[in-house]
């Protein structure tokens, strides 16, 4: 083999291989992004929840399922749920998912927490007033 041929494999193969380096670093970074934003809104839809929670008035519900069905996207099952927290415990609520216990652990002592399981995605967040919390 021609050491002209050596150098256009060579230089070939380096090329291949930084680009496959590139693109497996964006893939990487993108979709990091991608669930660090989808995370931030489902927070976001959190805190909406765990304020109008807050409220108890029947047309400040009414109001926020009418603003949130017109300008939020409806995820699939998506579901608020709310838990009392009774001297340091979660009290479960029937029809709630079952969530392991380190992510309420998490929301009593940091106030807010992340959970994933396989294709469901859980935000929650503790609201001191009421001794609840919001998911």
């Amino acid at each position: 083999m021609k050491i002209q041929s050596k150098f256009v494999l060579l230089f070939f193969c380096v090329a291949l291989g930084l680009i496959s380096i590139l693109m497996g670093a964006i893939f990487f970074f993108t979709q990091q992004y991608a669930f660090e934003d989808f995370y931030k809104r489902l927070e976001a839809r959190v805190n909406i929840g765990a304020e109008v929670y807050m409220q108890e008035d029947e047309l400040t519900i009414y109001y926020y399922r009418r603003i949130r069905n017109r300008y939020l996207e409806r995820l699939p099952a998506e579901s608020d749920f709310f838990f009392r927290v009774e001297h340091g415990k979660v009290i479960p609520k029937k029809g709630a998912p079952q969530l392991p216990k380190s992510f309420f652990t998490e929301i009593l002592k940091k106030g807010r927490s992340r959970y994933n399981n396989r294709n469901d995605f859980f935000a929650g967040r503790f609201l001191s007033r009421r001794k609840a919390i919001s998911l």
